[in-house]
């Protein structure tokens, strides 16, 4: 199982903060005790040639040699000696040229008339490119620390020099691991703090961050199943609130859907049902004699028409199925608006015969071209004349009115009745949405009224609906005149 996204995003930053963490802390490592070595060094280089240049300078002011000026100034240099050596943590020692101890500026480690192994004196005067080693001065000290030795010359009369003493500077490496120690420790202490400070308020804004996004996948795993009883909070997500009221809003129209389409099942279900019932059994009873040869032709009849209304129902299916798809293609022509409803209102000539119902037919002018595929208008009028038929009561009223108004054609079909609840007007073009059953004469499967809005939308025209309950309903659509 995969990991969520945050998590595989929080483990990726934490990742490259600890990287770049490891990155910083080795280069200022590294830096670090570049810089302190080469400090200590350039201060006992500096020390060591003070050193060696004050006493130099001495002997020649004073016209004596090293073992005069060490006794006449001793004391004045050994306190210089013990003052700049404690300044420094290091030593400081003069030696003879044979490596005799002749000043020290801690005596007790390093005693005067002490001599140097001639290793030490060699490795001061040799000519490498490093001046500076390791030594342990002969074990006067516990271990080996850092060594530099400066020679002390005296020019000799016959223009030659020669060396006299030599002056060192000795200091302990230790102390420079102790104090990159220390450095590095608080480094580390501070840095850390930071990067746990970083990581924690990262960790807790990125859940407030995923939320959202966790309660959307929640909610589409809830939707995925067929539940969509799940709400989501619409407040408190910042700037996905308002993704949240469309998902709401999404999960009830899904809903909706989903109740609509058992609805229309279980209409289809029964619509095709009973004529397949009745065709069924009045071809059984014919096939076995049961119904008189006289009658059996109003039987016939009788399966003729139930077969042209499943026909009517199995094509009204198809072409729900096809403006869903966006595969109708319309052909645009001249059309007689006038013609084609009274083409329509013939189909239902013995049906409003039967009901007894008064139709008046007002078209100004009676003839009136449109530019419309001639097919499709049909289709309207007919769902439009049929919808009429059905929730007109005995003896009732159906009207149509055909006008020309505003460069369009106006179409409207009236009928006398109950009328539709106001609740349900925004609803009735909506696909699979029927009305109380018990309110018509005939059943139907909710979606005659879509088909025909669907239509006029293709021809880029409006329909609509009013009623007055207990009064009458009307629906109007308009058409393009042909130009």
């Amino acid at each position: 199982m995969r990991k969520p996204f945050f998590l595989r995003y929080y483990s990726l930053f934490f990742a490259v903060v600890l990287l770049a963490f490891a990155t910083l802390v080795g280069y200022t490592s590294v830096s670090a005790d570049t810089f302190a070595r080469s400090f200590k060094r350039n201060h006992m280089e500096m020390y060591a040639q003070n050193l060696a240049h004050a006493i130099t300078d001495y002997m020649v002011l004073d016209e004596v040699d090293l073992d005069r000026l060490l006794t006449d100034r001793r004391e004045i240099l050994k306190t210089t000696v013990a003052t700049r050596a404690e300044q420094e943590n290091l030593f400081l020692l003069v030696t003879d040229e044979k490596g005799k101890i002749l000043l020290s500026s801690d005596e007790e480690i390093l005693p005067p008339g002490e001599i140097l192994p001639a290793s030490v004196i060699e490795l001061a005067l040799s000519d490498r490119d490093d001046p500076f080693f390791e030594n342990d001065l002969g074990g006067l000290l516990d271990h080996n620390e850092t060594v530099r030795g400066i020679p002390m010359e005296k020019a000799e009369e016959n223009g030659e020099t020669r060396i006299v003493a030599m002056a060192f500077a000795v200091s302990d490496v230790t102390a420079v691991d102790i104090f990159l120690q220390r450095l590095m420790l608080g480094f580390f202490v501070v840095t850390g703090t930071v990067i746990l400070i970083t990581l924690i308020t990262f960790f807790f804004m990125g859940r407030m961050t995923n939320r959202p996004l966790r309660l959307l996948s929640e909610a589409a795993s809830f939707y995925a199943r067929g539940d969509f009883s799940y709400k989501l909070p619409e407040r408190g997500n910042g700037e996905a609130d308002a993704l949240m009221v469309t998902f709401n809003e999404m999960a009830k129209r899904l809903e909706q859907n989903e109740k609509d389409h058992q609805t229309f099942i279980a209409n289809v279900s029964h619509d095709l049902r009973t004529p397949m019932t009745a065709i069924g059994g009045y071809t059984q009873n014919i096939l076995e004699d049961r119904i008189p040869p006289e009658k059996q032709k109003h039987y016939l009849r009788v399966i003729l028409n139930e077969t042209q209304r499943l026909s009517r129902m199995v094509d009204t299916l198809l072409e729900a199925t096809r403006l869903r798809g966006d595969k109708q293609h319309y052909e645009m022509r001249a059309v007689d608006l006038c013609e084609l409803a009274r083409v329509a209102l013939l189909s239902f000539e013995s049906i409003l015969e039967e009901m007894r119902a008064r139709v008046k037919f007002d078209a100004r002018p009676e003839k009136l071209l449109v530019l419309a595929d001639k097919d499709a208008v049909h289709r309207v009028i007919f769902n439009l004349v049929d919808n009429a038929a059905k929730f007109t009561p005995a003896e009732g009223e159906i009207t149509i009115r055909i006008r020309e108004q505003d460069k369009k054609a106006i179409f409207s079909i009236r009928n006398t009745g109950e009328g539709i609840p106001a609740e349900d007007l925004p609803h009735l073009f909506d696909r699979f949405y029927k009305l109380d059953s018990s309110r018509s004469r005939s059943r139907g499967v909710g979606l005659g009224l879509f088909i025909a809005k669907s239509i006029i939308d293709a021809h880029g025209e409006e329909i609509w609906v009013t009623s007055q309950k207990g009064e009458w309903t009307e629906f109007v659509f308009t058409l393009p005149l042909n130009k």
